[in-house]
Parts: structure tokens; sequence; C-alpha cells
């Protein structure tokens, strides 16, 4: 005689619109990452054919090499705007290693620990830049802080999604995303203004 179910617990079926949200939410952050992708084969290309990238180089050869609608005009736009940099950035640790950061006067707002010590990293000064913001940093280097911050261990790859992480949190509250640049030969940075002595208004207690 089979056994009586009848008073075993049931699982609630999933509604297919929470189904369908957590896939696009992993849609968008694949999306997101190809996007990041995508802008450093633009760049290379356009060293290739160009020279070096200026902030306000017209899209010429390079451009044609992609596909067309890969690079959109406000998504070039936005990382142009980044290259001049922010004046002012405020980053505030807390006993739990979290932090709040406050770009040019605008509104704080929180980082998680490994995005607050992602932060106080990209952010760092060494004295060798090649322009007006902060140095760039080999994602090495940053690794071995990030370890020295957190006392975790970071893969390339882990590094790579908390780039995108912070880049993301960027956006959700209003800041250019791309204020967190990257260059295949220089490493990883913050588009900090450089001030004098060092960087100019961050705080890294």
């Amino acid at each position: 005689m089979p056994p009586n179910n009848s008073d075993s617990p049931k699982r609630k079926p999933s509604r297919p619109l929470d189904l369908i949200q957590k896939k696009l939410s992993r849609v968008k952050k694949r999306v997101g990452r190809l996007d990041e992708d995508i802008y450093d084969i633009y760049q290379e290309f356009t060293e290739l054919v160009n020279g070096p990238v200026s902030n306000h180089q017209p899209l010429t050869k390079a451009a044609s090499i992609l596909p067309t609608g890969t690079l959109s005009a406000d998504s070039l736009a936005l990382r142009r705007k980044a290259k001049e940099g922010v004046a002012t950035l405020s980053l505030n640790f807390h006993p739990d290693r979290s932090g709040s950061l406050k770009i040019e006067g605008r509104e704080r707002f929180p980082l998680p620990p490994r995005l607050a010590a992602l932060t106080a990293g990209l952010t760092m000064d060494t004295g060798h830049s090649p322009d007006h913001l902060v140095s760039w940093k080999l994602d090495a280097e940053i690794i071995t802080d990030l370890k020295k911050r957190t006392g975790k261990e970071y893969s390339r790859h882990a590094f790579n999604h908390l780039i995108h992480l912070l880049r993301a949190t960027l956006k959700d509250h209003g800041e250019n995303p791309w204020l967190v640049m990257r260059d295949p030969k220089l490493g990883s940075r913050f588009a900090l203004r450089r001030g004098f002595g060092g960087v100019n208004g961050a705080n890294h207690n």
C-alpha cells in the first residue's frame, strides 16, 4: 500500500515572474561586463589605427571595425567625461571595514568592505602619473593591497568581478561608472584629479 503523503510539506511553486526577474538580473550583469570588454577592445583598436585616445577624439577608423551599434553615443560620452576626473572625493571607513563615499559634494552612499577597500586602492597616488589624475596601479598591486586591507585572497577573476560591482554601485547612486578606469597596459585607477602633495580630498583613514 503506497504511503500517505498528504501530511508531508508541499514545496511552494516558484512564481514565473520571480524567475524571470532573476534571469533578467543575471543577463544585465553579463551585458555590463561585456560592455566593459567591448570598450577595452575599442580603445586598443583606436590606438592601433589612430594613435592614443584623447579625451575628445572622435570616432574614426577604429569605430568602423566594431559591429554597428556596439558603442552608444551616451556610453562613449560618459567614458570621455570620466577622463576629466573628479576634483574631490571623501572615503570614510567604519569599524566593520565598510565605508561611505562622497564625490564632489554629492550625496554620500555606503560601500561594503570589499568595495571600500578597492576604492581606497584605486584612489591612491604613487606620484607617478602621466596626466592630471592619480597614478595607474597594476592590477597585481591593487590585489595585494586588497589582501592587506581585507585579509583575504583575491584571484584575477575575483578582482575583475569587484571592479564590475564598484562600477555598478556608482551607477546605482547616480555617479559615472567609468570613473573606475582600466587600461590593458597601465592597470587600474579611480579618475580622481591629483592635488598638491597627493590625493585631493580623499580620506584613507
